[in-house]
Formats: C-alpha cells, sequence, structure tokens
C-alpha cells in the first residue's frame, strides 16, 4: 500500500509540475496575446487616423478640382464672350473701313488739288 500512494504521489507530482509548466506557458501566451491585441489597437487607430486624413484630403481635392471646373466655365464663358465683341467689332470695322477709306481717298483728292491750286497761283 505504501508503494502504490508513494507512486500515485510522485504521479501527482509530475502532474503538479506539468500544471505549473502548462500554468506558466498560459501566461506566457496571456502577455503575447495582451501585447498583439494593444498592437492590433495601435495600427486600428493608426488606420482610423490615416483613414480620417485621407477623407479630409479628398474633400480639400474634390472642392480644389469643382474650383477648378467653376474657373474653367467661367474662362470659356469670357473667352466666347470675348469672340463675340471681337465679332461685332470686326463687323462694325468692316462697316466703316470702306467708308473711311473713302474719306482718306476724298482728302487725298482735296489735297492734292489744293496744293495744285496753289502752285498755280504761285506761277500767276
Amino acid at each position: 500500500l505504501r508503494a502504490e500512494l508513494d507512486q500515485q504521489q510522485a504521479a501527482n507530482d509530475q502532474l503538479d509540475a506539468k500544471l505549473a509548466t502548462l500554468k506558466a506557458k498560459l501566461c506566457d501566451f496571456q502577455g503575447q496575446d495582451s501585447f498583439a491585441i494593444a498592437d492590433s489597437e495601435r495600427h486600428r487607430a493608426a488606420a482610423d487616423a490615416l483613414g480620417g486624413e485621407v477623407a479630409d484630403r479628398r474633400a480639400s481635392l474634390d472642392g480644389d478640382v469643382g474650383q477648378v471646373l467653376r474657373r474653367a466655365e467661367q474662362a470659356a464663358a469670357a473667352a466666347e464672350y470675348v469672340a463675340g465683341e471681337q465679332a461685332t467689332f470686326r463687323n462694325d470695322a468692316d462697316a466703316i473701313l470702306p467708308e473711311y477709306a473713302g474719306l482718306g481717298a476724298d482728302y487725298a483728292a482735296k489735297h492734292r488739288d489744293l496744293g495744285q491750286a496753289s502752285r498755280e497761283r504761285e506761277l500767276l
């Protein structure tokens, strides 16, 4: 009976040693798990912050693109207005220039006639 009790005590000691080893491993795993959880939370917080920054930049770029598009539309409207004004000016100039050219010819002819009359008067 004593041998059997010693044998059970030895088996019990072995089991206690295994239990202590398993508890130590469990503490290690729990420590590693808490480190992994904290690391994961840090990564999640960094990803959330980066996501917010990306969203802010996207909103800023969307605003910039909208502003550029509005300015392009304004520039196109201004170019269209200038083209219309140039066409109107060109049409008005085309209408006036023949008359102006005629006035220039009339002036040149009258100036020539006056010069000729002046020379004839000097000869007399």
